[in-house]
């Protein structure tokens, strides 16, 4: 098992890992690079190179007979480790091994092999620190503690931490959070708790060292329980420091709060606001953020006030980030003109928006159809050299598209294409979607395929997001391609895939296509829903063939799904249109049984078949029924109107 890593790490450190466009560059700049450093007084390196630049002045520094800086040679490594290519980082390291480096070199070296899943090499950079006489600091430490922890070696991960003082280093905070982070990630909370008390107990620290490190302990076990969304478990953790007489810092107050705050639990983040302020400790502007952005979607404004004037008079000062939440939340709740207050006065306050208050901003807008004044607020960012990105696009784009403004989404589309961010998958069909609802299904055609040249990757729920407009204006042949298209792509269609297409099919009447794929879902084991059962029995009512709509009404029934209104309707009207009175009503028994109300739509469905028939004795029938559903349609409104 340890030979694979080895192996991979090996023929990272000795492959040339230079790509393509590495070489290209480095022959470009080669003659510029030479004289750069074959000159008495080399220019300094350019502050702002890429990864292959970096490359090529490396090796430029390496050839050259000038002496150059340990550090001029780290700051060209951290650009190629900056870029993520980790891989040429450690050959570039390679070529150091006849030159003076020093220990930011090597934390860089031991980074790069955490990274590429090979820190067992960790170990041996620790030898070779030790060997030339460098001193391993705490970075180099927590960096090594990561990776093990990384590749789950927590108990080796462990070992380092208890040694370090022996190498003459001492553990920080951030190395203790690292090592209970990778604790942490084995799940097994008990566990976790009793090892960092054993690693803990081997290091020669004080009392009040000791009780930071119990306290930083338990918080990052309350972090990662909640993450895990075992809160219950991180509130007897909470309990349980309390015992041991130590009161949770900061940390551990911000996790819980913030977990309230996301779930809806307005009531519990604000005691545990409340039970921190009492505990002395005082709460920071991020605290104070998560109260807004809780009460922001809860829609509780005054509170967001009274929040923000306690915020402002504890001498805490809102930051973009406390507009941005409250911006949002208006824009939600539709207080666009409130929303557009708070904007001017934020930046009245000298607060910048960023692209994230801009975009929350015109999102709000074009969900309530101001597209003008959504235009202008885009101008505006553009006009501050902010960068809209792919969700302000698209915004922007699908309020155009929703107001059926195609010719100015369709520019903007283009704009975005030409020379803003990529497109994404929502992007694509708010177009789609805008195109068919107008009519313009050739260009929402030519739409999709231009999407698919791109490579987008697509899912099931995407798939099904582009198949729903072409369904929705009767596009089938689109839609079945699209469908088809998902099945050959190996992407199994859902529920949700299915209903769209099929409900689509029964209500142009296309029975025999809904029928082919009703039958190929029950194939396939894809679970039926009310929505696929009402939509085949009610196009069978319609094609007139009652007796096969009714058997499918009780299968339905007997595997568990439960018919609503639109079901019974369907089933009522069909089976009254074939003179089968008695089965209507004992199926509008049924429907009352199993407390379904009827509606207007029931009654139209008796009654237009009763006004077809000529038989005396199934007319009285009928008008009964009809009777029955109007007293009952009639005691439905007055229960209504009383409990309002």
């Amino acid at each position: 098992m340890v030979g694979a890593p080895l192996l991979v790490a090996r023929s990272l450190c000795t492959s040339t890992s230079h790509s393509s466009s590495s070489a290209a560059s480095k022959t470009r700049l080669g003659g510029k690079l030479s004289s750069l450093f074959l000159t008495p007084k080399p220019e300094s390196v350019p502050k702002v190179v890429d990864a292959n630049e970096a490359i090529s002045f490396f090796d430029a520094m390496l050839t050259s007979q000038k002496h150059h800086t340990i550090s001029q040679r780290n700051r060209l490594l951290a650009i190629v480790i900056q870029s993520g290519r980790y891989g040429d980082a450690i050959q570039m390291y390679r070529k150091l091994e006849t030159v003076q480096s020093d220990i930011h070199t090597v934390n860089m070296l031991v980074n790069c092999y955490s990274r590429v899943g090979c820190i067992g090499y960790g170990f041996g950079l620790l030898g070779l620190i030790l060997k030339r006489g460098l001193q391993p600091d705490v970075i180099f430490f927590t960096t090594l503690v990561k990776g093990l922890c990384l590749e789950k070696r927590v108990e080796e991960a462990g070992w380092v931490v208890g040694r370090m003082e022996e190498l003459g280093c001492c553990p920080d905070e951030v190395m203790w959070g690292t090592f209970y982070s990778g604790l942490c990630s084995l799940g097994d909370w008990d566990a976790a708790v009793g090892l960092c008390d054993k690693v803990a107990g081997q290091c020669n620290v004080d009392s009040d060292v000791r009780v930071r490190i119990n306290l930083l302990c338990h918080s990052v076990i309350i972090h990662h329980l909640i993450g895990k969304g075992l809160v219950v478990r991180a509130e007897e953790v909470m309990l349980e420091m309390r015992r041991k007489g130590v009161s949770p810092d900061l940390f551990a107050y911000h996790s819980f709060i913030y977990h309230w705050c996301c779930a809806g639990e307005i009531e519990k983040a604000k005691n545990m606001f409340s039970e921190m302020r009492g505990s002395g400790m005082f709460p920071t502007v991020a605290t104070y953020n998560m109260m807004v952005h809780g009460l922001c979607r809860a829609g509780r404004f005054e509170e967001v006030q009274r929040i923000i004037s306690d915020m402002k008079s504890s001498s805490v000062s809102p930051d973009a980030v406390t507009y941005t939440c409250l911006i949002d939340g208006l824009c939600r709740a539709r207080s666009l003109a409130t929303a557009r207050c708070v904007f001017d006065e934020m930046k009245k306050d000298r607060i910048l928006p960023d692209a994230v208050t801009y975009t929350s901003l015109i999102d709000g807008l074009c969900r309530a159809g101001e597209l003008e004044e959504a235009w202008c607020i885009f101008t505006e960012m553009k006009n501050s050299a902010m960068s809209p990105d792919v969700v302000t696009y698209t915004s922007l784009i699908n309020g155009f598209c929703c107001a059926g403004e195609m010719e100015q989404a369709m520019f903007i589309f283009q704009k975005m294409k030409s020379s803003g961010p990529e497109p994404n998958l929502l992007t694509y069909s708010s177009i789609i979607h805008g195109l068919c609802s107008t009519g313009q299904i050739v260009k929402a055609c030519d739409i999709y395929r231009s999407m698919m040249k791109t490579g987008v990757s697509l899912d099931v729920v995407a798939y099904t997001t582009l198949i729903h407009p072409f369904c929705e204006v009767g596009d089938w042949n689109t839609a079945i391609g699209i469908f088809n298209e998902m099945k050959r792509k190996g992407v199994s269609p859902d529920i949700v895939t299915y209903s769209s297409i099929i409900h689509g099919l029964c209500r142009a009447g296309e029975l025999v296509k809904a029928w082919f794929l009703f039958v190929e879902m029950k194939r396939m084991s894809v679970s039926l829903d009310v929505v696929i059962y009402s939509s085949i029995i009610n196009v069978l009512c319609r094609a007139g063939k009652v007796g096969k709509a009714k058997g499918l009404f009780y299968k339905m029934k007997a595997d568990g799904v439960f018919p609503n209104e639109y079901t019974y309707t369907s089933i009522i009207g069909g089976l009254c249109k074939v003179g089968d009175w008695k089965g209507a009503f004992r199926i509008f028994k049924q429907m009352l049984e199993q407390g379904v109300k009827p509606n207007y739509i029931t009654l139209d469905a008796v009654r237009n078949a009763r006004l077809k028939k000529r038989n005396r004795s199934e007319t009285t029938q009928l008008l009964y029924l009809e009777s029955e559903i109007e007293e009952q349609i009639a005691t439905s409104a007055k229960h209504s109107r009383r409990s309002s």
